[in-house]
């Protein structure tokens, strides 16, 4: 897929130790996720259907989550022990309601029989979306009590995956939390999106035509320290009401 910008490398105080899988890893957030990831200390064990180019000091493992089922990466959850697990993959804005319903709802609920089945219990960040709220009136700002009334089969689909980790952390079966991303721009921003397309346009207008750098260091950073730093019980008491608002 076609990119906009050129990557930047994320800096900032959170450190950490261990292994993290991010899925999705080759995708835009999921690169800067894992890129974020990898500048505070941890080891990413990137996961996703096809093996583009990641940086030299990650590990690639190709696996389809949707038509795999749950046993490969049980599996991988028990050889490799992550601290975190980091679901950057999905379907994003396809005119294909089935295959968003395969990539947002069905891959979450495998993810989710993944880590109980394993044994272990690293922590499990979900990346939502803020259109799994309302959309609001101009003026009235976003809040996580916001009512969750998506108005479109992408949000729809997306409030499900985050209601279904919800759901496992309210039965004590996962130590999770969900991200709720707005709309997220940044270095590597795919084209064929509507905040691509517009910066494609801005950079052919522009007069040397180089690249811009720019980043998506809000969004990577929140991931990074979702990752950590917390007893899984408070997590949990976290969770069990509507998800964090991660905006970029």
């Amino acid at each position: 897929m076609t990119q906009v910008g050129v990557p930047g490398r994320p800096d900032g105080p959170d450190t950490g130790s261990g292994r993290v899988v991010v899925l999705g890893a080759t995708g835009f957030v999921g690169g800067h996720v894992g890129a974020a990831l990898d500048a505070a200390g941890y080891e990413v064990l990137a996961v996703a259907r096809r093996p583009l180019k990641t940086p030299a000091s990650w590990r690639f493992r190709p696996m389809d989550l949707v038509h795999g089922g749950p046993e490969a990466l049980t599996s991988l959850i028990e050889t490799e022990r992550p601290v975190a697990i980091v679901n950057a993959a999905g379907e994003v804005w396809s005119p294909d309601a089935e295959g968003m319903r395969r990539n947002n709802e069905l891959l979450v609920d495998r993810l989710l029989a993944a880590v109980a089945a394993s044994g272990a219990r690293p922590r499990l960040v979900q990346l939502g979306s803020v259109h799994e709220y309302a959309p609001q009136p101009r003026g009235v700002l976003l809040t996580e009590s916001s009512p969750e009334e998506p108005v479109s089969d992408y949000g729809r689909t997306k409030l499900r995956g985050s209601r279904a980790v919800l759901r496992a952390v309210r039965a004590g079966e996962a130590d999770a939390v969900v991200l709720r991303l707005s709309n997220v721009i940044g270095a590597g921003t795919p084209t064929a999106s509507l905040l691509g397309q517009v910066a494609a346009q801005l950079l052919a207008g522009s007069e040397d035509g180089a690249p811009r750098r720019c980043g998506s260091r809000r969004c990577a950073a929140a991931v990074t320290s979702s990752t950590r730093g917390t007893s899984p019980a408070r997590w949990s008491r976290r969770c069990v009401s509507p998800a964090p608002r991660g905006g970029c």
